[in-house]
Formats: structure tokens, sequence, C-alpha cells
């Protein structure tokens, strides 16, 4: 990101994988109205605060240099350790779908069983 006078402006990128030689360099993109950071939840913080913007603080330990002082970015970030997979079953196999869905029976059994 790249932020003059405490204003984000525009984005550098860095080419992690490039698919041509020509797409090794890093490219600056100036932004006309506004810069939307959207890298899901557990990115967008990440993005933000290696651009140098959060808590100075905790930014300094690590490393970055601090350039806007905004310490909400990044707080209640938690890891999430469950995450569902997309797949197709044949009919009548038994799945997690029901319980998922808030079906009671399906809740009432799965936390019965496991008490």
């Amino acid at each position: 990101m790249i932020i003059e006078n405490g204003v984000a402006v525009g984005v550098r990128t860095v080419p992690t994988k490039p698919l041509h030689p020509s797409q090794q360099q890093s490219r600056t993109f100036r932004a006309r109205k506004q810069i939307v950071v959207s890298g899901g939840t557990l990115s967008s913080p990440l993005i933000l605060q290696r651009s140098g913007i959060g808590d100075p603080e905790k930014l300094r330990k690590v490393g970055v240099k601090p350039l806007v002082d905004l310490p909400g970015v990044g707080l209640n970030f938690q890891d999430h350790y469950l995450t569902f997979s997309v797949y197709r079953a044949k009919p009548g196999a038994e799945s997690f779908d029901d319980f998922v869905r808030g079906e009671p029976e399906a809740q009432k059994a799965v936390y019965n069983d496991g008490l």
C-alpha cells in the first residue's frame, strides 16, 4: 500500500508466481478515489499491518515501520479451526449437512452422543 500524508493513495503489487518473464516486476496502481482492501477476514488485517497501518508498538516489535496509528486493526483476530468442504455424496450417505443446517434432531443426536 502506498501511503502519503496518512492516506492510502495506491498499491504496489509483488508477483509471487509470474506466468511470463515480463510479469516479474512489481507494478504500482494509484487510486482515483479510494483504496479497498479485500483480502478476506484473515488477510485484510495482515495486509494493513504489513503496510504500516495499525498499533505502532506492535508493528515496531515485528520490524514494520508504523505509518498510520490505528490500534484497532487486527483486534479480535481469531483462528477458526473448523472448515467445511463441499462434496457430493451418494443419496442416503451419512453427512454433517443436517447438523449444519440447524435441524434440531441432527443437533440433538450430535450433542447427546458427544456427552
